[in-house]
């Protein structure tokens, strides 16, 4: 197996044809249906089912897929590393990110950064947090911004300042609705239990937060949408559908929207902090490494 034939079956996985493949590879057809069956011989197993000039990735081929893209990532990461020992500071860091942080903490410090090392590139995943998780187990980037709650113990962890924040400022949740599920509240906080009866529209992991503060308090809150994305809980919001409930940070991306009313939720407050992680017993390479130290600095 080589690094030549990894590149061949994703490029294939990707577009699911051959023709296309050898095109995006700038190759002839032949030696990528040479490769792809070397691989499979080698694997003994079938990465794609044949459908006319169509393929359609196996369950088999998705796995290796999967693997195929961290051995390449990997091996890219180190000779980058290898290359660059002594050197100047260019190269890629990689980064794994909830989308608050692309509208608030990134793009200033990218800013910064590139100022001082104009030759260094940026690889972005924008996801929610078991995904940046995911992403950094593996190996395919250097670090993650993701949001608690989650398993603290599993990473080193260093909380970022936020420039939505105050000094010391928690990140406290808000409830973002239209008038006709807002308009009863004159203050800019609302109490949890103002938001009973009101349809509410919530990211699947605050979902458990919401949960354990009913059972706590003995209320019961009417949950209409769950997603996974908290662009969503705007837009909906935003469609009149009910009331989003969302970390102020994440609020904050959408505060132009005119139409919508953003009250803090208090009694009792609710808040989620963002933290930025990496992989225990990890030496980073110098580029994130200087990214991280710039990031977290007071």
């Amino acid at each position: 197996m080589t690094y030549k034939q990894l590149e061949y079956f994703l490029a294939i996985a990707e577009t699911n044809n051959m023709t296309l493949a050898a095109a995006k590879l700038n190759i002839s057809q032949p030696p990528l249906s040479y490769h792809l069956k070397l691989l499979e011989d080698e694997l003994q197993v079938k990465l794609f089912n044949r459908e006319g000039h169509a393929l359609h990735i196996t369950s088999e081929g998705r796995i290796f897929q999967d693997k195929a893209m961290q051995i390449l990532s990997l091996t890219n990461q180190s000779v980058s590393l290898m290359q660059n020992i002594g050197k100047e500071m260019f190269g890629t860091i990689n980064i794994a990110t909830i989308p608050s942080v692309c509208g608030s903490i990134l793009p200033k410090n990218i800013h910064e950064f590139q100022l001082k090392y104009p030759d260094v590139n940026y690889k972005i995943h924008e996801c929610n947090s078991f995904k940046a998780m995911e992403l950094l187990d593996n190996g395919l980037v250097d670090f993650a911004f993701v949001r608690a709650p989650f398993n603290q113990k599993r990473y080193q962890i260093m909380m970022v300042k936020n420039p939505f924040l105050k000094e010391n400022q928690k990140d406290f949740f808000v409830a973002i609705g239209s008038k006709t599920f807002l308009a009863d509240t004159k203050e800019d906080t609302i109490d949890l239990r103002k938001l009973i009866g009101k349809p509410l529209i919530v990211h699947r992991r605050y979902k458990k937060i919401l949960d354990s503060l009913c059972e706590e308090k003995n209320i019961s809150l009417q949950i209409v949408c769950e997603n996974d994305y908290i662009g969503s809980s705007f837009y909906l919001a935003d469609a009149d559908i009910g009331v989003a409930v969302m970390p102020y940070t994440s609020a904050m991306l959408f505060e132009n929207k005119k139409s919508l009313l953003i009250k803090k939720i208090e009694h009792p407050t609710i808040d989620s902090q963002i933290y930025l992680i990496t992989k225990k017993n990890t030496t980073l390479p110098l580029l994130p490494k200087k990214f991280i130290e710039q990031v977290t600095r007071e």
